[in-house]
């Protein structure tokens, strides 16, 4: 990434910065992420000593600010946060304490609206959640300090960027080399043995030793599990394997090899330093074989993924097509979206894990333990217009995947309960779709528009709470859908098959939410007009713009689902 330089400059001198930087031969650029004014890499900054975020012109504070009392909070709730956290009211995820290489274990969100400044802060290795609020004296900031604290925020976020980059790259350099030298799996491996996968296509093991250009890259293996945590204590930054396990690709949506996933019956890891967010691997075949990825992405079946490999691999069999792995539930959201990008148009439907005896315990906090799989998968199916499968465990039973289920109930019993839940996700996905388009096409208005305006500022909020408000709706429906379902397989009194019940359980619903959905969608398009004293400060009195092609057919997609 080019070095920027970020400069502290606050809204009511913008302008003024504009031309000093024109004058200098360069523009000014806003960081929308960042919320903050930079420079281009080799911009002559002589003329801006005055928005520099380390000249003098700017103090910091002495009374603590609420930012720094935020970060005190994220930190003794194990985040790990370097410097002060952005308070813009987005979601940031960050590390927790113990997290390894490219994880991110903790989420936070903080805002300066309102009297008092507050903020939710989640660590999902404890499971704890804190809804947070500034106490005591707080200082008032000015426009200044506050521009210097994004500025400063920003720059520090760029070289973290650029450190993570390079050692994301190194780390794809290393799993090349020892794929490239890794024997294919078979069903004899121990990992799949345990788990049932009986044709573990596309996947390999670890070698007995590491070839010279692997070492050189960093790579150990050890005979055992006890040799194998001797060498990591004895080098932490040593990417260390264990002859025989499976091996598991990390890839991204263009095929390219980030990191490698190394499983056995009682251990599971990634490669240190190594990007997981948004990769993916296949179960069911393989994608460096007779297909290519790109063509096993655009078959024209529906986009189906599941959280771990063995899951993946059961469900693959079961409905008979490649399934994507996500890996696990904190990377749904990440995958989801990847593919959603690439594949507009395209149906897509999650395999969830259902950890149904999760909320029968207390957490930490005394509370239940949240059903994290099925929640990610509910988060996610919402975001971008998925459905969701989750496997129907009775009570008392173990398990908590279509893996597991299929242990319990048989292949046979476990394929019509998918089949079952895969007719109830794509319903599902279609009205979830429908809404969606609604939203792409409020985002289309809101990209039309300069967000570095306070009138667009004021637009952005009201589009989010719309947006928020949207989704919340398409939750609910979706619940009626699926509890209308659950009364059809449960009370099918006439001898009517499972699956048809199902299907009749929903059918009464999805046309009247499509119906409302195309209701909601024109009153976006067919926005009553301002009057002309307001259009100035209303970024509404734009004519609507026409939907993007991708929406077009997003809409027949739903109808066709």
């Amino acid at each position: 990434m080019p070095e920027r330089t970020y400069l502290a400059v606050p809204f009511a001198e913008k302008e003024q910065a504009k031309g000093a930087a024109q004058n200098a031969g360069f523009k000014l650029q806003w960081d929308k992420e960042n919320k903050a004014w930079f420079a281009p890499a080799g911009a002559d900054l002589s003329n801006m000593e005055r928005w520099k975020a380390d000249g003098p012109r700017v103090q910091t504070p002495t009374i603590k600010s609420a930012e720094g009392q935020f970060g005190d909070a994220l930190r003794a709730a194990g985040l790990v946060v370097d410097g002060l956290p952005v308070m813009d009211g987005k979601i940031h995820r960050v590390p927790v304490e113990g997290d390894r290489g490219g994880e991110t274990s903790g989420a936070y969100a903080g805002h300066m609206a309102g009297r008092i400044p507050g903020g939710y802060i989640e660590n999902y290795k404890t499971g704890e959640r804190i809804n947070w609020k500034a106490e005591g004296t707080i200082a008032q900031t000015t426009p200044e300090e506050r521009a210097k604290l994004a500025a400063e925020a920003a720059q520090r976020q760029q070289r973290r960027d650029t450190e993570t980059a390079d050692k994301h790259e190194r780390t794809a350099a290393a799993a090349a080399a020892l794929w490239a030298e890794a024997p294919a799996a078979t069903a004899a491996n121990a990992y799949c043995k345990a788990k049932g996968i009986a044709e573990p296509v596309g996947l390999r093991v670890v070698p007995d030793a590491a070839s010279p250009e692997a070492a050189s890259k960093g790579i150990q293996i050890a005979k055992t599990a006890k040799q194998a945590k001797a060498m990591r204590d004895a080098n932490p930054e040593a990417l260390v394997f264990k002859a025989g396990d499976l091996l598991i690709p990390g890839r991204d949506a263009d095929g390219k090899l980030w990191t490698l996933q190394s499983v056995n019956p009682s251990f599971k890891s990634f490669m240190k330093g190594g990007r997981k967010h948004g990769l993916f691997a296949f179960a069911g075949v393989d994608p460096q074989g007779s297909h290519s990825l790109g063509t096993l992405l655009n078959d024209g079946k529906p986009l189906l993924i599941a959280e771990g490999y063995a899951t993946a691999d059961a469900v693959s069999r079961m409905a008979g097509q490649p399934v994507v792995v996500a890996f696990d539930s904190g990377n749904l959201d990440a995958v989801a979206r990847e593919l959603r990008e690439r594949f507009p148009t395209r149906p897509m439907l999650i395999a969830a894990d259902n950890d149904h005896n999760a909320p029968k315990q207390p957490g930490p906090d005394g509370k239940p333990r949240p059903n994290v799989g099925l929640e990610k998968a509910k988060q996610a199916s919402e975001k971008y217009g998925a459905g969701v499968a989750a496997p129907p465990f009775k009570d008392g039973e173990k398990g908590s995947d279509w893996n597991d289920l299929r242990d319990l109930r048989g292949e046979e019993s476990a394929r019509k309960l998918l089949a079952e839940q895969l007719a109830v996700a794509k319903r599902d996905a279609a009205i979830t779709a429908e809404r969606l388009t609604t939203l792409a096409h409020e985002r289309d208005q809101e990209a039309r528009n300069d967000a570095t305006t306070s009138a667009d500022d004021a637009r952005e909020a009201s589009e989010r709470d719309k947006a928020a408000e949207m989704i919340t709706t398409a939750s609910e429906q979706n619940s009626a859908v699926r509890s209308s379902v659950a009364d059809s397989l449960t009370s099918d009194k006439k001898g009517v098959p499972a699956a048809a019940a199902a299907k009749a359980g929903i059918d009464r619903k999805t046309a009247t939410m499509h119906d409302e959905a195309k209701r909601e969608r024109q009153d976006v398009q067919n926005r009553a007009p301002v009057n002309e004293g307001d259009r100035k400060h209303d970024a509404t009195a734009q004519p609507p713009a026409k939907a993007p092609r991708s929406q077009t057919r997003a809409r027949s997609q739903g109808a066709e689902l």
